[in-house]
């Protein structure tokens, strides 16, 4: 399986971001540079890289600098209650960030990130079934499974998932009906969203 680390602690990318971002709610400005530095890299080295990988060097930096800046204007409205949610809160900013940029430059539009970015998104999908099984497939939850958490079936269904294939083609491996993929998924979805919520 993955491995989500924070190359500057050793530990998860997102251990202590709770805490972090409960003092840069309170102006903390040392602890949004840590942040800061925390993330930048694991935006351009990983979430970007493999979630779009059409972007180019320059374009990752940009993203990256940007979605922290909204971060940090953003921190007030962040009520994540653990640090799961309030990274998922995090990587959704920079997440929608790239899509919306990506849509426009694909159209061969003038690109600003500024006019991309859309506060209004922000949020609304941080348990959609979509979202979670992404956030999942970068490895950032993924890790904190136990053996008893879910059945080899559902074990194997997140393999493939994560090797990029299609719920029919995992149905065919599985020897599965398509409505059983659905259940799994339902079932993967929801345990990640109880971890999420600190259930």
């Amino acid at each position: 399986m993955a491995n989500s680390t924070n190359d500057s602690g050793g530990g998860n990318i997102f251990t202590g971001v709770w805490a972090l971002m409960e003092r840069i709610k309170e102006g903390d400005i040392d602890a949004y540079e840590e942040l800061f530095e925390r993330y930048f890299n694991y935006f351009i080295t990983k979430v970007l890289p493999i979630r779009h990988p059409t972007l180019d060097e320059m374009e990752r930096e940009d993203i990256s600098i940007h979605a922290l800046l909204r971060v940090l204007y953003k921190a007030r409205q962040c009520k994540g209650k653990n640090d799961l949610s309030v990274h998922a809160w995090i990587i959704t900013i920079v997440r929608r960030l790239a899509i919306d940029y990506l849509r426009k430059r694909d159209k061969h539009d003038i690109v600003s990130l500024d006019e991309v970015y859309d506060e209004s998104k922000i949020g609304k999908r941080a348990f959609d079934e979509g979202y979670l099984l992404q956030l999942i497939s970068l490895g950032e939850i993924i890790e904190t499974l136990k053996p008893s958490d879910l059945s080899e079936q559902e074990i194997h269904f997140l393999k493939y998932y994560l090797e990029g294939y299609r719920q029919k083609d995992i149905a065919e491996k599985l020897s599965v009906s398509a409505s059983r993929i659905s259940q799994i998924k339902r079932k993967i979805v929801n345990y990640f969203k109880d971890l999420l919520n600190n259930k």
